[in-house]
């Protein structure tokens, strides 16, 4: 985990130089004249891009945790606004297509396919989850509470929310309305196992969440509904991170990130984690 964080350090400090440098549009450039004699040229130093140091850096530390077989093997997915810098598997006797199961992380498909049908009307966050769950007595706790990790049993209730609200089987519902548009082919959601998912189609998914257009050219997420997703909705303090719906907040210099760590019943540490960084729209999977 202290790698893990290290990344995250990382990939701020990366995105903060980034923000900051200023963007000139082409008419801003002055005229450059052909040269009339030729030029000799030396060779030239190679200069690697912000983007490359990045995926040196994430490759050497987790090239690190092999060697020192704290691991096995894995995979690593960082997106950065409009490209895919890195979606890696690394270590022995595993393909580029290898399966890694989510555990507890699978629910954020589930909390995405509730903020669809939010968008489609179908459920409305504010409302009873009884209403969400096609109940009817009251329970006197929402949706939105639900999606914001105040309620146990998760898992199950977000599912059957979806399947109420969508008509169809919850595999169905993950399936049609999120792997299918993102071009996700090879990932699956498994019933006892959760979302099993390779290192590519994690970076489809990574690249919804901060609002990159999936396969077909369209995103599974509209703006607002996005913006509404990643908006902080839970604190027990003012002065504490919270919780946006479905994700955990943390702050890394000066910068808000939401968080989400996928845990199995048998381990005792997280086995996955997926970071967002909505200002800046990067987003990491290790």
């Amino acid at each position: 985990h202290r790698a893990w964080n290290c990344l995250l350090a990382v990939l701020l400090l990366a995105g903060t130089i980034i923000a900051a440098k200023p963007v000139f549009a082409q008419n801003d450039l002055g005229p450059v004249a052909a040269p009339t004699t030729s030029v000799s040229v030396s060779t030239l130093p190679v200069v690697r891009s912000e983007s490359q140091q990045i995926t040196d850096y994430a490759r050497g530390l987790f090239e690190g945790l092999l060697a020192r077989e704290e691991i096995s093997h894995g995979a690593l997915v960082i997106i950065s606004r409009d490209r895919v810098d890195m979606a890696e598997v690394l270590g022995d006797e595993v393909g580029e297509n290898a399966l890694f199961a989510l555990g507890s992380l699978s629910d954020l498909f589930g909390v995405v396919s509730v903020m669809q049908l939010t968008q489609a009307a179908r459920l409305f966050p504010a409302e009873d989850l009884a209403a969400a769950l096609g109940e009817q007595e009251p329970r006197g706790d929402t949706l939105g509470e639900l999606l914001s990790q105040r309620l146990d049993d998760s898992s199950d209730l977000l599912a059957s929310a979806v399947e109420h609200a969508s008509g169809m089987p919850y595999e169905e519902h993950i399936s049609s309305q999120i792997l299918e548009p993102l071009g996700m082919a090879r990932s699956r959601l498994e019933f006892g196992v959760g979302m099993l998912v390779t290192a590519g189609d994690m970076s489809r998914f990574l690249s919804a969440l901060i609002g990159r257009d999936g396969a077909g050219g369209e995103n599974i997420l509209l703006p607002a509904t996005r913006d509404l997703m990643q908006r902080g909705h839970y604190s027990r303090h003012p002065a504490l991170p919270g919780w946006s719906y479905g994700l955990a907040e943390m702050y890394r210099n000066g910068w808000r990130a939401l968080h989400r760590d996928g845990v199995f019943m048998e381990a005792s540490l997280p086995q996955s984690r997926i970071v967002v960084i909505p200002e800046l729209q990067i987003a990491y999977f290790i």
